[in-house]
């Protein structure tokens, strides 16, 4: 019995899928397999491609990255929760140290061009000005690793994690060159479930273009009793000068004030739609 039992586990394991973007060594692969240790991962090259994989049940959960606490909210990250069928059942909060990484052997004075994603690159920008590098944007800061490891120049660098420096097999020049000593990324989890319950959840609404729509879904949520955390705009690419409002309310969705209150918003707002939920504090 306990063979069989230990058996079905590993079924289980192995049938769990987990979606992320970008390829092993990314902070966001690094980030799903700290969440969901054990489980059967999948890489994918885009953000859209992980949102379209959870909602076709491709993966049963997809691990992205959504705000760093330097450079701010992923928006195409927000986007896509507008437009996709996924819901947020957790977040995970990482801590990013980015480092110069190049081929065995490469001295600083050697490097001509560096290699990362846009957001790495902004997160060490006050290191990197002090140096006359040619820095180059790449899809991810994994594949830039790996694009340096591959081409065997020690002209070539890039900017990347330590875990991804030994898995391609690159040295570390300069560690921790971020210009804010807090850098974390925090990722949601995505899944095609709606969750039940939790102590957070997020909204993201249009309201109408009458004077004062936007205070009144406001005070439709604070009236109720719920803090409301944060609130930012996004242009809707289809409409110009028209905008979109992302939101996180502290509070249980599922309670009857919640379910007042998302009734009496729907009323306010030409589109509505609860994203999902999650226990602050919970990293799954």
């Amino acid at each position: 019995m306990m063979e069989v039992a230990r058996d079905y586990q590993s079924l289980q394991l192995e049938s769990f899928r987990v979606g992320y973007p970008g390829v092993e060594g990314a902070f966001s692969h690094i980030a799903a397999s700290r969440v969901y240790p054990g489980r059967t991962q999948r890489a994918f090259t885009t953000f859209e491609e992980v949102f379209a994989a959870v909602q076709n049940g491709t993966v049963d959960v997809g691990v992205v990255p959504f705000e760093n606490s330097y450079t701010g909210e992923v928006g195409e990250v927000l986007d896509l929760l507008w437009r996709y069928d996924c819901h947020i059942i957790g977040r995970y909060d990482l801590d990013i140290r980015q480092n110069l990484l190049a081929l065995p052997g490469a001295r600083l004075e050697d490097l001509k061009q560096v290699y990362s994603h846009h957001q790495a690159i902004s997160q060490c920008q006050q290191w990197l000005s002090g140096h006359s590098f040619e820095v180059i944007p790449y899809p991810n800061t994994a594949l830039a690793a790996k694009y340096v490891s591959e081409c065997g120049d020690k002209a070539k660098g890039a900017i990347a994690s330590a875990d991804t420096a030994a898995l391609y097999g690159l040295s570390i020049l300069a560690p921790d060159i971020n210009t804010s000593a807090q850098n974390v990324t925090r990722f949601v989890l995505l899944s095609k479930t709606p969750p039940v319950g939790g102590n957070r959840f997020a909204l993201v609404f249009t309201v109408r273009h009458d004077a004062g729509a936007l205070a009144k879904a406001m005070q439709i949520i604070g009236g109720r009793g719920f803090n409301l955390e944060s609130i930012r705009s996004r242009s809707m690419k289809e409409l110009a000068w028209q905008y979109y409002f992302y939101a996180e309310v502290v509070g249980d969705p599922s309670s009857p004030q919640a379910v007042q209150m998302l009734d009496e918003l729907s009323g306010a707002c030409s589109q509505l739609k609860l994203l999902g939920s999650w226990q602050d504090g919970a990293k799954a």
